[in-house]
């Protein structure tokens, strides 16, 4: 009884076809034929390359999203630095209104005449004839 077999199986190198047991071999008195295979010992290695290389470009983005230019911490300072320049704007902003409350009042269409000669007065230090002057001491 000759079976047909695959290459990885015993072979009879005569007509090439496979035999159910060893035993057939030893009872005609011929050594039965194996085809060559490579053995390697398994790397304890190359299982652990992809994890090892995924984790160090996890650590790579890992720390850049925390010590990068748009890190974490480059985020805390731009915050930081946003509070400080909107305090500036709006210590700016109120100046800028003081200065055109100032100016609107300097405008030809808005000047009061009797504000004029006020300011003129107390700048000069003049005053009219029938006037009333109270001196205040100043060096309080």
């Amino acid at each position: 009884v000759f079976l047909r077999c695959s290459p990885k199986t015993l072979m009879w190198d005569v007509d090439r076809y496979c035999v159910p047991s060893h035993a057939f071999f030893v009872g005609i008195g011929m050594r039965p034929q194996f085809m060559a295979t490579r053995q390697r010992r398994k790397s304890t290695i190359k299982p652990l390359l992809v994890p090892a290389m995924c984790l160090l470009l996890l650590g790579y983005f890992g720390y850049h999203a925390v010590e990068g230019d748009y890190g974490y911490h480059a985020l805390q300072k731009l915050k930081a630095r946003e509070i400080d320049l909107s305090d500036q704007l709006a210590r700016l902003q109120d100046e800028r209104r003081v200065l055109d409350r100032r100016v609107a009042l300097m405008r030809p269409e808005s000047l009061d005449p009797d504000m004029i000669e006020e300011r003129a007065r107390g700048t000069l230090n003049v005053a009219r004839v029938g006037d009333i002057v109270i001196l205040r001491n100043l060096a309080r």
